[in-house]
Parts: C-alpha cells; sequence; structure tokens
C-alpha cells in the first residue's frame, strides 16, 4: 500500500484496498511487504532481460513507488533525473535499461528546424543499450513528430547519444 500511497499523495489506503483483496493478486516484495496486481495480469519472466524503453516525464515507474531504488540504482535520485530534463524539449523523458533509470531523452528542434531526439545517458549504455536506444528512439521520433527519421532529406530528424 506504501506506494498506492506514494503515487496518489492519499492515506488511509486500507479500508480501500481491504475489500479489493479477493480481486487482486497479493505477492511478497523482496523485503516482505505486500504488493498488489490485477489478478490474472501477466507478469514479467523474473528471470528475464528487461527491454530498454523510452517514459514520459511523469511516469509511474518512476513516480509511483516508495522505495525508489527499485527502478533507480544507487547515486542516482529523483532530483538529479529532473535536473537532466531539457528545459526546451517538445517532450522528454526517463531512459530505463535493464529496468533501471540509465537517463534521460528528449526532442527539440536543431539548426535548420530538424527535431533532434537526444538521449543523455548517466554512463555509458552497453553498445546492444546504445543500439535499442538509437533504434527505438527513431521510432519515437517518427511517433512524435510525424517525420521521416534520418532519411537524408533536409528536415528529416534524428537521434543523437550524448557521451
Amino acid at each position: 500500500m506504501q506506494d498506492i500511497q506514494a503515487w496518489s499523495g492519499l492515506t488511509r489506503l486500507a479500508e480501500v484496498v481491504e475489500p479489493m483483496r479477493p480481486r487482486l493478486r497479493v505477492l511478497a516484495g523482496e523485503n516482505g511487504r505486500e504488493l498488489f496486481d490485477l489478478d490474472g495480469a501477466p507478469l514479467a519472466d523474473a528471470d528475464g532481460p528487461a527491454p530498454l524503453r523510452f517514459l514520459p516525464e511523469y511516469d509511474n515507474a518512476l513516480l509511483g513507488h516508495a522505495d525508489r531504488g527499485r527502478v533507480m540504482p544507487d547515486g542516482v535520485t529523483f532530483t538529479k533525473y529532473a535536473e537532466r530534463l531539457r528545459p526546451r524539449s517538445v517532450i522528454r523523458g526517463a531512459v530505463l535499461a535493464g529496468g533501471f533509470l540509465a537517463g534521460t531523452w528528449s526532442v527539440g528542434k536543431a539548426d535548420g528546424g530538424a527535431h533532434v531526439l537526444r538521449v543523455d545517458p548517466f554512463a555509458r549504455l552497453s553498445p546492444a543499450d546504445a543500439a535499442a536506444a538509437e533504434e527505438t528512439g527513431r521510432k519515437l521520433l517518427t511517433f512524435v513528430t510525424g517525420e521521416p527519421g534520418e532519411s537524408g532529406e533536409p528536415n528529416a530528424g534524428r537521434v543523437e547519444l550524448t557521451r
């Protein structure tokens, strides 16, 4: 219930959650805390790889945990993440690699008017994650802007991976 409270800002949630308990899947977290999910919802394979993901700025994966250590690696705080977001971006958010916050992404305009999706990792990405960031970034850029990516046209968008 602590995660629900962190996400919603509401308190005294036991009186809301307890009547729903028969319809929820109740799991034990690493520290023994109860975790709630929809009964019958698919669960990710705990031993499987977590693919690289682009999340929007205020995604629940970052905000909805009482213990953000489940998604933020050692030394990375929410403040550090927020400071890295580009203020002049059209749209921006977080990059997860291996299920953990690995950096930020943003879409802005470059000289000449083309859109650029910039990936700004906190540390060097593995070659596989860097390739996934470029591939997924092109798809996201096309979705967000409606422009073709890196086609050689003068105003085609592009993906830049910093560092």
